[in-house]
């Protein structure tokens, strides 16, 4: 999308089009809100849209802010000095073999504009998504069900009220606005208001303007007649993991696979029901219990990395920002010292280095890992390289080896394997059993899904709930158990 920020009453005045930006040596030079605003929306789309590692920063290359503007250079500093954006002037990308044509930077929003920085106008562009002429299926799908859920996707309204940004957990002390989620659910939201949809099946599974919104969108800003509730899977990838683990023919006896299976179930109470959090939903056990065995284990495992003798000094120091005649920044960041050692690994100006570095994953700078960062660690797992020596394949490997030597005997180096194999079995009982029930059984509702959740008017909440439950049950019960007592319980109501 192309958008509009709420400079006026931030920085500039209302209806005003020209600013004026001075560089070191006091030159002024008149630059263009609009022009600012493109410079911006660039920013905002790749930041919305990388695919990089670390996805708070958008790999962007110069040429493409020069399409916009010659002077851009004047722009990028200007939103640098307000506290805007953040660049990384000494920037590597993550992928080498890239063909990136210029010199690419890495920019992030900076805390400060995240908290006061609004979308107020936006409109399309060439980074939209549009409905595919193809679409991608893992499985065969009910096409009564297929016909239905299109359908109510079309029919769904729309409140239209501001987007609430929300929070996520940094460390233990810092808690910080989660600003892509903010402008994923601004670019949907409007796309939605003005009729402007996608529907796409992609790697088996359905992706629409509302998926893309966050939850607290998804539940705020849409309705049918009524206000949405929802269901969805606690720990769901973990539980379809144990489904196909049972499908091809693990030993179910092994107390490996039913201390894994009785993580992914929920605790059932004494009449029949499952144990649910404040908010009401079905808890399980299963990421954080792999917190913990990460957060336990990894300054064991990870406290040293051996590393090949170095041939430069890596000793690194902050320099502060440097400018040229015009203002623009030559250098800032962590500069690396790059002296040639000598024979005996000694630089002439930082002395020796060490041959084995300490994990910058320590205890002083991030306490504990998240229950957000051991999710993310098991899809790297389920999808990576488990022959790489890193920490969650050292988990698998000391907790469930026979689990970790099945999944990488069967993916064959192939990274999509797992993925389709689970994402088939989550949208067969998703799209074959729930919502043909559903439909089947409770009149005039209408459905709309998001991947292992679903969504319908709040009138319908018990009948719902009753059918998901019951067909989750069934799921639950192929499984294996050992019954871990009420003291572990802890709250898992995400997937």
């Amino acid at each position: 999308m192309e958008t509009t920020f709420n400079f006026e009453g931030h920085s500039f005045k209302k209806d005003q089009k020209k600013f004026i930006y001075k560089d070191k040596e006091n030159n002024e030079h008149e630059l263009s809100i609009k022009i600012l605003n493109r410079i911006l929306s660039l920013i905002a789309n790749k930041y919305v849209r990388t695919k990089i590692k670390h996805s708070e920063y958008a790999e962007i290359a110069s040429s493409e802010f020069s399409k916009i503007d010659p002077q851009y250079r004047y722009y990028i500093n200007w939103l640098k000095i307000n506290s805007i954006i953040i660049v990384d002037e000494n920037y590597i990308p993550e992928d080498k073999t890239k063909n990136i044509k210029g010199k690419s930077k890495s920019y992030a929003f900076h805390d400060e504009f995240k908290s006061w920085g609004r979308v107020i106008s936006m409109k399309r562009d060439h980074f939209d998504e549009a409905t595919n002429k193809d679409q991608n299926f893992l499985i065969q799908i009910d096409k009564t069900v297929l016909k239905n859920i299109k359908r109510d996707f079309q029919n769904l309204n729309i409140r239209d009220i501001p987007i609430q940004k929300k929070y996520k957990i940094e460390n233990q002390t810092k808690s910080i606005i989660n600003f892509k989620s903010y402008l994923a659910s601004e670019f949907n939201f409007w796309r939605m208001k003005n009729k402007d949809t996608f529907y796409n099946w992609k790697s088996g599974r359905l992706w629409t303007n509302f998926v893309q919104c966050s939850k607290i969108t998804r539940s705020s800003n849409f309705y049918f007649e009524d206000h949405l509730a929802s269901c969805d899977i606690p720990s769901s990838f973990p539980l379809w993991l144990a489904v196909w683990l049972m499908n091809n023919g693990i030993d179910s006896s092994s107390i490996e696979f039913q201390e894994f299976s009785s993580l992914v179930k929920p605790n059932i109470l004494k009449d029949g029901s499952y144990k649910q959090d404040d908010n009401g939903k079905i808890k399980t056990h299963f990421y954080e219990d792999l917190r913990q065995k990460l957060d336990k284990n990894r300054n064991m495992l990870l406290s040293t990395v051996e590393v090949k003798k170095p041939i430069h000094c890596h000793h690194r120091e902050y320099k502060e920002s440097d400018f040229d005649k015009d203002g623009f920044p030559v250098k800032s960041g962590w500069i690396k010292c790059k002296i040639k050692l000598d024979e005996n690994g000694c630089c002439s100006e930082h002395g020796y280095m060490s041959e084995n570095v300490i994990n910058s994953d320590n205890r002083s700078e991030k306490p504990h890992i998240s229950r957000v960062q051991a999710k993310e660690l098991f899809s790297t797992w389920l999808n990576g390289d488990n022959t790489l020596n890193t920490l969650v394949n050292s988990i698998f490997g000391i907790y469930y080896p026979v689990i970790q030597a099945m999944v990488d005997k069967h993916k064959n180096g192939n990274k999509n394997f797992m993925y389709e194999q689970l994402v088939s079995l989550e949208t067969n009982f998703i799209f074959n059993i729930i919502c043909v029930r559903l439909y089947a059984e409770i009149p005039d509702i209408q459905i709309i899904t998001c991947h292992d959740e679903i969504y319908f008017e709040q009138k319908f909440k018990h009948q719902v709930e009753t059918i998901w439950n019951e067909e989750l049950k069934k799921v639950y019960e192929t499984l294996p158990s050992i019954n871990f007592g009420e003291e572990e319980d802890i709250s898992e109501a995400e997937i």
